[in-house]
């Protein structure tokens, strides 16, 4: 009898499922999306940027924004924080709800509609893929930090240079010289 007891204690403490705490499903988002800028592109949308800033333990805030004729333009700021029981990433014209989140991916649902998923995979550590509802596809690559990016766009609009992609990418236009 004390043998079948502690069968059942091992059952029931191996059946258990470990909950990630919520500073753990951000630590693992901040593993995927850094504090970095990423060029966003694909599904024939014009190119523009995200930058992801993490914010303390359970937040972060997500700068959308385009480069026009040589400086930002921000087209919305986005906050990804944790309220009511739940991670929720706002955005201006829907929210997301975060379902499972690991140190490669995210899966985000539309919080009005469980059936349109929202997956963020990092493929690499400059390159990460973005499945959209309705089969749509994105392209996430990382850029210079924010600071440096906006300065060289700048400097490349003044100038009529092509410097401010990483070094992943080759130059075009007209060189820098000295």
């Amino acid at each position: 009898m004390r043998y079948l007891f502690f069968y059942f204690i091992l059952l029931s403490c191996s059946s258990s499922k470990k909950t990630d705490s919520p500073k753990d499903d951000f630590d693992n988002l901040e593993h995927i999306f850094s504090s970095d800028n990423w060029k966003v592109t694909g599904n024939g949308t014009d190119t523009s940027y995200w930058y992801f800033s993490r914010l303390g333990n359970l937040a972060f805030t997500v700068y959308d924004f385009k480069i026009r004729e040589g400086d930002s333009s921000i087209n919305e700021v986005n906050h990804i924080n944790y309220a009511g029981g739940a991670i929720k990433w706002i955005r201006s014209n829907e929210t997301l709800k975060l379902v499972s989140a690991d140190s490669a991916s995210a899966i985000w649902n539309d919080l009005n509609d469980d059936k349109a998923a929202y997956t963020f995979k990092r493929l690499s550590d400059n390159n990460i893929s973005v499945e959209l509802p309705q089969g749509k596809k994105l392209l996430l690559t990382k850029t210079l930090s924010l600071a440096i990016f906006l300065a060289r766009s700048r400097y490349d609009h003044i100038h009529n240079t092509h410097t401010f992609d990483s070094p992943l990418v080759q130059h075009k236009g007209k060189t820098l010289s000295n």
